[in-house]
């Protein structure tokens, strides 16, 4: 019996990728991020790039007083150039996951039905792992090699030292690119409320405030603690505040109106800091056409696999653009 067009192999990898591609526009992959709060804050409002060598991204770090005051009728002056812009540069990070669905996979799965469904988990399990490994570099001491930023670079604990999208922090008059930061040991059930109220007023800019307070869960639980029957925190907005990026979290508490929460992904030397965020100050970039993008499926019979086979990408970076606007409270005990 010869072959129907359904059966031929071109024709399923066609269909694997129409399908694959469905999926991911029908599923709601916000879910699939929400148990990685850091990946997820920075993704709800991240910054759409397109292609070029590096992400350039534009900073105002203003121009001083030249040229601006008051002036009389008839009086004369000189025009002053202020060039309050400069732009800091950063390289992408190209993130890649595998799909594969190999021979044996699609017989015992049955009816095209049941290779469907199998399509559809093998590309969520992929996003996750992308997922996964994307918000434990972001939450590193140290950079992966050629991957994001970590919050450790962008928010250190010595803000007045290093190098970041190749604006050089250490230089004084550069003090502007500078995030906030008190490294001298808060202990938090005595002096927790006021380093986190001082902190937070730090990282407060023109009336721009943290949206969200960052740590572990060993901190985050003193931070618990803290708050018991105190009136300078709140149960702190949930699902559909704009600012969280509606995360939906779901209730949870916080100070004034920065969130808090605890990853599980932080690094254990990061494990008793918190950070102070805010998403003009420290922030994600993604390629518009490669935030987790599924790539055609190919026969991989040519390289020896009796298999068909996709590619998941995710392009971008953590970047600074405001950093005064962030924050790390650091060596909590």
């Amino acid at each position: 019996m010869a072959k129907t067009a359904l059966d031929t192999s071109r024709q399923w990898e066609l269909i694997y990728t129409s399908h694959g591609n469905q999926f991911l526009t029908n599923e709601d992959t916000d879910q699939f991020y929400d148990d990685r709060p850091a990946l997820a804050y920075l993704r709800a409002n991240a910054l759409p790039a397109q292609g070029g060598e590096r992400l350039v991204i534009p900073v105002n770090h203003g121009g001083g007083s030249g040229g601006i005051g008051t002036y009389t009728r008839g009086a004369q002056f000189g025009l002053v150039d202020r060039d309050p812009i400069t732009a800091a540069k950063y390289p992408w990070a190209y993130y890649k996951g595998t799909v594969v669905i190999d021979a044996i996979e699609e017989h015992e799965a049955g009816g095209p039905g049941a290779r469907l469904n199998l399509v559809s988990i093998k590309i969520k399990d992929t996003i996750e792992a992308l997922m996964d490994k994307i918000s434990e570099d972001l939450l590193a001491t140290t950079q992966a090699t050629d991957g994001v930023i970590p919050l450790d670079d962008l928010i250190p604990t010595d803000p007045t030292t290093g190098t970041v999208g190749t604006i050089n922090r250490a230089t004084a008059s550069n003090s502007w690119w500078r995030s906030q930061a008190d490294n001298t040991g808060t202990v938090m059930a005595s002096a927790g409320t006021d380093a986190i109220r001082t902190l937070y007023n730090d990282c407060t800019v023109k009336g721009r405030q943290p949206e969200v307070l960052l740590m572990g869960q060993t901190i985050h639980e003193k931070f618990e603690d803290l708050i018991e029957g105190s009136f300078s925190f709140q149960a702190a907005p949930g699902h559909g505040d704009s600012r969280k990026g509606g995360l939906g979290f779901g209730g949870g508490i916080g100070y004034k109106n920065a969130r808090a929460m605890w990853d599980e992904d932080m690094a254990a030397n990061l494990s008793t800091d918190m950070f102070f965020l805010n998403n003009k100050g420290v922030m994600l970039v993604e390629h518009k056409g490669m935030a987790f993008k599924l790539h055609p499926f190919e026969n991989l019979l040519p390289s020896g696999l009796h298999a068909r086979g996709a590619i998941v990408t995710w392009w971008g970076n953590a970047v600074a653009k405001e950093p005064r606007l962030c924050g790390r409270l650091g060596t909590i005990s």
